[in-house]
């Protein structure tokens, strides 16, 4: 009865590796929390799971407090876009303060200033970019305080993506071990003959 031959071993191989693909991140709208909206309290604030490294939401007499604590350790930047809607007057006009901790929030208004943003008629658009520090350690708090009309924001964080899962070594070393019997087997064939 023959164990495996070499078609089979590269067969097996092949899906090990193909199941060690790279996972792909995902976007996240705050339309999918309960309620339809981020937390605005600094001390619950809106967990957001690894592997969503785009947020989307709305802000405008709301505010958002928002919690990654997966994310890579090290160097990166985290980039908060806000655009007003289509169509607006000049009567439009929405702005704001980003604040972040590495440490969760005590209280409201709590953390470093990041920046601010402001959208209106003249001014469609606007952007906010956190410079993370070799030091930073994956756990990010992240506070958007606004005011005026509504906008929407896109939250950009290529470090709260999940990792390429590393195909083992261990895999590799058991798709070598089935072809080499493959290999065997088919020279103890010959050698009966």
């Amino acid at each position: 009865m023959s164990i495996f031959n070499l078609g089979q071993a590269a067969a097996i191989s092949l899906a090990i590796a193909a199941g060690a693909a790279p996972a792909r991140a995902a976007t996240i709208n705050e339309g999918s929390f309960p309620g339809g909206d981020f937390s605005g309290s600094a001390t619950a604030p809106t967990l957001i799971g690894n592997g969503f490294d785009t947020v989307t939401g709305t802000i405008g007499s709301d505010d958002d407090i928002l919690a990654f604590t997966g994310m890579a350790p090290g160097a990166q930047q985290v980039t908060l876009s806000f655009a007003a809607p289509g169509g607006v007057d000049w009567s439009y006009i929405s702005g704001g303060s980003i604040l972040f901790s590495t440490q969760p929030f005590r209280w409201n208004w709590d953390g470093t200033f990041a920046g601010s943003f402001m959208t209106a008629l003249w001014q469609p658009t606007s952007s906010v970019t956190i410079n993370l520090d070799s030091g930073f350690a994956g756990a990010l708090y992240l506070a958007l305080y606004s005011w005026g009309n509504t906008s929407s924001y896109t939250i950009s964080l290529p470090g709260n993506a999940p990792s390429a899962v590393p195909l083992p070594a261990a895999a590799l070393l058991l798709g070598g071990a089935l072809a080499g019997l493959g290999s065997l087997r088919r020279k103890g064939r010959r050698a009966a003959a």
